[in-house]
């Protein structure tokens, strides 16, 4: 019973975590590197725009340097994209030791959006301008053969927080991702079998 209740604790602490808010997860699989970004930007408060201006943007991530970043876009390759600029109070200073700026094999995202830990200055969020808080944000990338060695980021939790949402990157080693699924199937089938 005491694990039932354990597994069930962490179905529902995952389930929180990716309600209201933008949650990346960045992790090994096989021989490739994934990254998976859910949830919803649902509120700017506390994020102060700055100004509107296009770049140029794609599915890329930089782990350190003074422009340290992770982006999704809706396109695939390096496409100039329009982004509202804000400042957010709280951000890492670097989610590894990479100063390469390394796009993703493939990938495709439901919107675009950059997150930087500091930019001219810590304009630390850039998001389109048409973005409709609320609407869910969703993207899949691949770096194929590459690790999270080789990429140079760094297991652990990274957040751009303001007063009203964040955006929080987690990167986990592969063994947590691998036995994940297993303990979300095992947890089903033992609430079935205790049910019966």
């Amino acid at each position: 019973m005491t694990r039932i209740l354990g597994i069930a604790v962490l179905v529902s602490a995952m389930a929180h975590s990716c309600f209201g808010a933008v949650v990346i997860t960045m992790f090994e699989s096989g021989t490739n590197v994934q990254a998976t970004v859910s949830g919803a930007i649902n509120s700017l408060t506390g994020a102060t725009a700055t100004g509107t201006n296009g770049v140029g943007t794609g599915n890329y991530f930089r782990p350190a340097s003074a422009t340290a970043s992770f982006a999704i876009s809706t396109t695939p390759g390096i496409v100039t994209k329009t982004y509202v600029y804000y400042n957010v109070p709280i951000l890492p200073n670097n989610f590894g030791t990479s100063t390469a700026y390394t796009p993703a094999t493939s990938g495709l995202a439901s919107a675009n959006m950059s997150l930087r830990n500091d930019f001219i200055p810590n304009q630390a969020l850039q998001l389109e301008p048409t973005y409709v808080l609320g609407t869910p944000i969703t993207a899949n990338l691949t770096w194929a053969n590459a690790s999270l060695v080789s990429l140079g980021v760094t297991p652990g939790t990274y957040v751009w927080d303001w007063t009203g949402d964040s955006v929080t990157l987690n990167i986990v080693p592969e063994p947590i991702v691998a036995t994940m699924p297993l303990l979300l199937i095992g947890g089903i089938t033992l609430l079935k079998r205790r049910r019966t």
